[in-house]
Formats: C-alpha cells, structure tokens, sequence
C-alpha cells in the first residue's frame, strides 16, 4: 500500500462524532464557562464591596472639618523653641549652600581673593598634591 491508499483508508475508518457526543461536549464546556462567571461575578461582587467602603470613608473624611486651621498650626510650632531652631538651621543650610563656589576638597568656600598657587616644578606640585589628599 502507498501514503495515498493508507490515508485514503484511516478516512474511511473515521466516523463523523454524532450529535450526542457533539450535544455533551458542547453541554460540559457550556458549565465551564458558566462556573468560571460565577468565578469572576464573585469577584467583582467583592471589588464592589470594597470600592463602597473606600468611597463611604473618602466621604465621611472629607465631610469632617479639620481641628486647627494651618495658620493655629503655624502658631503652635512657632511657639517651640526646639522647633523654631530646627526651621532657623534649615533655613541658614539653604542660604549657605546657595551660590558659593565649591573648592578640591569638596567643602564649600567663599571665592578666593588671591589665585590658586601654581607649583613652579615637579616637587612644589607634589608638595601641593600632598595638602589637598591630606585634607
């Protein structure tokens, strides 16, 4: 026997599915599909729930008024000293890091008035090297 009369007959031993077969096949994924809704349905009836409780308590926070206006707030802090140091320092870092000019070192420095010293030979160089690494 060749392919074609081998192909020719597995067609023929084929049998075409019935409609019994094709009705319970059709009825089983029919209930798959209807058990993964009820899945999903479920699902989305707990989102729901949750949804409403955070709507119900966005609500109710927004309805209360605050307890202290900001400026009762402002009064209150300013009235520690420990507080009103903490914003004086803060405020004092901000100035002094605005605008300097930062040295090798990496400290932050006023402009000079003079120039840089300028090594005039290969000692005075690692002489002035030596400084800035030991800084």
């Amino acid at each position: 026997m060749d392919e074609k009369e081998t192909g020719a007959s597995e067609k023929k031993t084929r049998k075409a599915p019935n409609k019994d077969e094709t009705i319970e096949k059709d009825a089983k994924k029919m209930e798959q599909g209807q058990s993964e809704l009820a899945v999903v349905e479920n699902k989305i009836d707990k989102l729901t729930e949750v949804i409403t409780l955070l709507v119900q308590t966005i609500s109710v926070a927004y309805s209360q008024k605050p307890s202290e206006t900001e400026d009762d707030f402002i009064e209150k802090a300013l009235a520690s000293d420990e507080i009103r140091a903490k914003i004086i320092a803060e405020y004092l870092k901000n100035l002094t890091n605005n605008d300097t000019v930062r040295v090798l070192s990496g400290e932050v420095g006023a402009t000079p008035l003079t120039p840089a010293p300028k090594p005039k030979n290969l000692a005075d160089a690692k002489k002035l090297a030596e400084l800035l690494i030991k800084r």
